[in-house]
């Protein structure tokens, strides 16, 4: 058993405790072994930086992984998904001249083509490209968030049977901000087969640097060979491994400071505070809310949820047995938004009327009929349902899942990401309309009816 095993046995699903180099080092052993990785954190813990050094850590000549940072793609379709993975192979793998293979990669990648014409390009020319390349490929496909919700089943589909055709030659290390089953489709045809590819024991959470490395990233950042050691301890226990953070507070550091002092400096700091919001906002909701039970002392997410405990999520962790948020100042963040939301009114807002609803047709209304919306779908259900429920207090979770999906076994990260989705159609970034009501539910305000408006 390698240490990587040994340690998802103690902990699975999250990678804790190993420096970045061991981290690597084992998971080109588990590509080597055949396995697919998929691999996610919140904002800005550093696993880009971890794969891009994938392919120069890698000493294995039958092995060759191919890094693809799918946000310079030309789109978030089909042909730009093929054309970046299909242009990141031709170079490194063709220093020669083929022919055939660039005349795919133009047919795939011309403004003209049709997604029919595009979608062979990409299979027939991969196919060929794997038959002549000497090892084995890992398609190291990074941010792969924005395609993973927008690409049709069909194109995970079409990966899948790739990889079923040519087992030996093909794998994949995906990176994604939240966890697969944070992001839905999973019961969706395509997408479902392309999900089983990844063994539920290599669908890892990266944590923070370890303690060694956070100290050893500070000291590149600024000369603090003058710094007392305490500050270092104290560093990792306020960043909690994480990159950005450790150089920002890094940053603030200089000789003579106290410790009160700095901290004062750290609480002050606005890019610090806009790190902070990043990773709040890169957090699964079900994540955000559990966070602020348990600064209240509320333990409610269950040890079977998809994404399992907070701990095996990394942010938690224990510290002479007592768990304690990630990183000290994340945790003051979470403080000040839990104070916040505790002091703003649970009631509904009547004077808000910017969004109307007409039930009979099924449509939002905005800006007094000027424009409209017809939601669909799982949205629909979910605005209708809020909708004639405004009277009530709130709308617990366990309702809405069961409003929306019935008796199928869906959990609250699908419903969370059905929330974020109708936020985003609607408007909604604030949180004005659908507002989440701490430690309960889901509450619509102010929506009023399209008829009763025009009267």
């Amino acid at each position: 058993m390698t240490q990587l095993e040994r340690l998802k046995a103690k902990n699975p699903g999250f990678v804790q405790g190993l420096s970045r180099n061991q981290l690597i080092n084992h998971l080109l052993e588990a590509v080597r072994e055949g396995h697919s990785i998929a691999l996610s954190s919140p904002a800005n813990f550093g696993k880009s930086s971890l794969l891009r050094k994938l392919p120069h850590f890698n000493a294995d000549s039958s092995l060759l992984p191919i890094y693809i940072d799918l946000n310079l793609s030309a789109g978030d379709n089909p042909q730009a998904f093929y054309e970046v993975i299909f242009r990141n192979l031709l170079q490194p793998f063709l220093p020669e001249s083929n022919p055939r293979l660039e005349n795919f990669y133009q047919e795939l990648s011309a403004s003209e083509t049709s997604p029919f014409v595009s979608a062979r390009a990409f299979l027939v020319g991969l196919t060929e490209l794997l038959t002549l390349v000497p090892g084995k490929v890992v398609l190291i496909l990074d941010e792969f968030d924005q395609f993973q919700a927008k690409l049709p089943g069909q194109v995970f589909l079409q990966l899948r049977a790739l990889y079923d055709q040519h087992p030996a030659k093909l794998s994949f290390v995906v990176a994604t901000g939240l966890p697969f089953l944070a992001m839905g489709r999973e019961e969706e045809e395509g997408v479902a087969e392309f999900y089983e590819l990844f063994d539920p024991r290599y669908q890892l959470r990266l944590g923070g640097l370890t303690k060694a490395e956070t100290e050893t990233f500070a000291q590149k950042t600024v000369n603090l060979g003058i710094i007392p050691d305490h500050f270092f301890n104290n560093l990792h226990a306020l960043t909690g491994g994480h990159p950005v953070l450790t150089q920002l507070l890094a940053l603030e550091l200089e000789p003579e400071i106290t410790l009160e002092e700095w901290e004062n400096r750290i609480r002050q700091s606005l890019e610090i505070r806009l790190e902070l919001t990043r990773i709040w906002k890169s957090l699964a909701e079900s994540e955000q809310q559990s966070l602020l039970q348990q600064l209240e002392g509320v333990r409610t997410l269950s040890v079977n949820s998809p994404l399992g405990t907070l701990e095996q999520r990394g942010l938690i962790v224990s510290e002479s047995g007592q768990p304690q948020i990630f990183a000290r100042v994340f945790e003051w963040y979470l403080l000040e938004k839990l104070e916040k939301l505790e002091a703003a009114p649970t009631t509904p807002n009547q004077g808000f009327k910017e969004i109307a609803y007409d039930p009979y047709r099924e449509e939002v209304i905005f800006d007094q009929g000027k424009r409209r919306l017809n939601l669909g779908g799982n949205a629909a259900i979910l605005f209708k349902y809020l909708y004639l429920r405004q009277t009530k207090p709130w709308c617990t979770k366990d309702e809405l899942i069961t409003a929306v999906w019935g008796n199928q076994a869906y959990s609250q990260e699908n419903l969370d990401k059905l929330v974020s989705d109708l936020r985003q159609e609607i408007g909604d970034s604030e949180k004005r309309v659908i507002r989440t009501i701490a430690r309960r539910g889901l509450l619509m305000v102010g929506v009023v009816e399209w008829r009763e408006q025009r009267q």
